[in-house]
């Protein structure tokens, strides 16, 4: 079975240290060690691993966490 993209909206953006804690308006059925591609229009794709069913948490030290860091719910 072919897996292909979804877009799904940010429920919302939490700073927790210096990790910004985002929030998917989807769950996924996600297990230990597993990854998802996140993808920003311009930016690009990088994996990321799940915190939880529809966590992540991003640490902004390049340009694209940078840009993924400061997404807000919507």
């Amino acid at each position: 079975m072919i897996d292909f993209p979804k877009m799904v909206g940010v429920r919302a953006a939490r700073k927790d240290g210096g990790v910004v804690i985002l929030s998917l308006s989807e769950n996924f059925p996600a297990q230990p060690g597993q990854f998802a591609m996140l993808w920003l229009p311009g930016k690009g794709e990088k994996p990321y691993s799940f915190l939880s069913e529809n966590e992540f948490g991003i640490a902004p030290a390049g340009e694209f966490s940078r840009a993924l860091s400061s997404l807000r719910k919507g």
